[in-house]
């Protein structure tokens, strides 16, 4: 997690980021109410992967759900009023995620998605000696993607109230324009920021 967000590094050096290794659930804890600028998140899937005790579902998609709830409302707490949060999620259990992300109090702003070759399935793929009909197929399909939620805390107010006062809230969008694109007059172009 970072606490001292410098996504682009021309505007804040590196020096003014922390990362911290540990527990978040105690980490976030010692943190102030309203503190953090943002918060990037990739958590467990709840699949198991690999049998890795750490990636179990908690017991099913109840507890899984009551799981990552807790550490989304400790995150929740600390981020600023505007605050985004990032959390990447499989696409397998993207829906739990979403049902944390929602029983923690956040407004959901974009999904983000990469998309990639690699990996395979995971599914009972087919390897018959009898019947060589189906060899090959398979229960699921190859995942080619990860899915990334983009959420916020609530502002307090209007955005532009909101961005004077605890200096978050919007995303710096004009600063994304690629270069040798024609850039708008304005981000905002015909968007009110109340």
């Amino acid at each position: 997690m970072r606490v001292n967000p410098c996504m682009n590094k021309s505007i804040l050096p590196c020096n003014k980021c922390k990362l911290y290794r540990g527990d978040c659930l105690s980490f976030l804890k010692t943190l102030s109410s309203n503190s953090v600028d943002s918060v990037v998140t990739d958590p467990p899937g709840g699949l198991g992967f690999m049998r890795i005790a750490w990636d179990s579902d908690k017991g099913g998609r109840d507890k899984w759900v009551k799981w990552l709830t807790e550490r989304l409302k400790e995150a929740y707490r600390v981020l600023k009023p505007g605050g985004h949060l990032v959390i990447w999620t499989f696409p397998r259990t993207s829906h739990w995620t979403r049902m944390a992300l929602d029983d923690s109090g956040y407004e959901f702003v974009h999904n983000l998605v990469h998309i990639f070759g690699t990996g395979k399935s995971h599914g009972k793929i087919v390897k018959s000696s009898t019947s060589r009909e189906f060899n090959g197929f398979s229960t699921t399909l190859k995942t080619s993607y990860e899915e990334w939620v983009l959420v916020r805390k609530p502002s307090e107010g209007t955005v532009e109230r909101n961005l004077k006062k605890w200096k978050v809230g919007a995303l710096n969008v004009g600063a994304c324009v690629v270069e040798g694109a024609p850039r708008p007059a304005s981000p905002f172009s015909g968007h009110s920021l109340a």
